[in-house]
């Protein structure tokens, strides 16, 4: 399994599972067209798990630098060698993470229950549509389950018409200790 931190700037994925590292996705944008299966090894840093996990730019320009035909490429040479790929996309759509879903079987669409995240829902759907991505290629995963003023599951998947592919319990204490200290839930 390879984990992306896909966002371009601001990723925190090594943050999150307690990694140090240098290396970034940036390492392999450089040798987009020459990557070979160790040079990738090398840089996709292995988390205790045994993942390993390719980190987001380390800085401004680096991410400026990546381009989506390069990253494109990327992808497919990661492809190759990694049977399963996750990528953290963050909550922007821009040339990247367009890239990153063109490239992808499956969308995973995390939202709270919540009227903003119902919105920001429906708009993606939208433009999913427009971007010719068939309904089936997104998965709806329904997160801070159980507060007692959300919306009911059963109303949003009405609303939205759509089924929820899984669910997050809300558990803050255990988030937060999970984040602090660099281990998943």
């Amino acid at each position: 399994v390879l984990l992306i931190d896909g966002k371009q700037l601001f990723g925190h994925v090594p943050l999150y599972l307690n990694l140090l590292t240098g290396n970034s996705i940036s390492d392999l944008i450089t040798q987009a067209g020459m990557l070979d299966e160790q040079l990738i090894q090398q840089v996709a840093v292995k988390h205790s798990s045994g993942i390993r996990v390719l980190p987001s730019p380390n800085s401004a320009a680096e991410a400026q630098g990546i381009r989506p035909e390069s990253l494109y490429s990327v992808i497919q040479n990661l492809q190759k060698i990694f049977p399963n790929i996750v990528i953290d996309g963050g909550n922007a759509l821009n040339d990247i993470s367009v890239t990153y879903m063109d490239s992808s079987e499956k969308i995973l669409l995390v939202l709270s229950p919540d009227l903003a995240a119902m919105r920001d829902i429906r708009q993606f759907i939208d433009i999913s549509a427009t971007l010719s991505y068939p309904i089936e290629k997104l998965l709806f995963i329904l997160n801070m389950v159980g507060r007692k003023s959300d919306i009911r599951k059963e109303e949003i998947e009405h609303t939205l018409k759509i089924k929820f592919f899984g669910e997050i319990p809300a558990d803050e204490d255990m988030a937060l200790s999970s984040l602090n200290e660099g281990i998943p839930i």
